[in-house]
């Protein structure tokens, strides 16, 4: 004779307060460590601000003298322009900028 669920949970105990400790911990552990390759993307490829070197500035070739931040309409034109001519604004550094740095 096979026992049910119901055979099963009344031969090992019901589902208590152990159970639900038990439960969070490994829920909670599992989420976390499931999640974490999904929400480090936000930070390795973020897109930092660009602005055009110096040489380069109020110049045929990069035609801006302030940075050019990511909402900004201008923000694609770096695209059209040698790599030399713009750099990144900050220190900040990413997949994008690293990336950018060595093969564009």
């Amino acid at each position: 004779m096979g026992y049910t669920i119901d055979d099963v949970f009344i031969k090992i105990g019901e589902f208590r307060q152990y159970q639900w400790y038990i439960l969070t911990i490994f829920g909670y552990t599992s989420l976390s460590i499931s999640a974490f390759p999904t929400m480090i993307v936000t930070f390795i490829a973020a897109e930092p601000d660009w602005k055009c070197v110096d040489g380069y500035m109020n110049n045929t070739v990069c035609r801006f003298n302030k940075p050019i931040t990511l909402t900004s309409d201008d923000y694609k034109a770096r695209c059209k322009m040698p790599r030399e001519a713009w750099t990144f604004v900050d220190d900040f550094t990413s997949t994008v900028t690293e990336v950018g740095m060595h093969n564009i």
